[in-house]
């Protein structure tokens, strides 16, 4: 769990461009009516 919490800080500071992907993966899998990755 703390290595999830790590690596997506690491993934924010070092690579917006793969941490915008991320978050609107996220994004389209809660607006598909899905629920967000624990």
């Amino acid at each position: 769990w703390d290595a999830h919490r790590t690596q997506i800080s690491f993934i924010l500071f070092h690579d917006s461009q793969r941490a915008n992907d991320i978050i609107r993966s996220i994004m389209l899998i809660v607006e598909q009516g899905g629920d967000i990755p624990k």
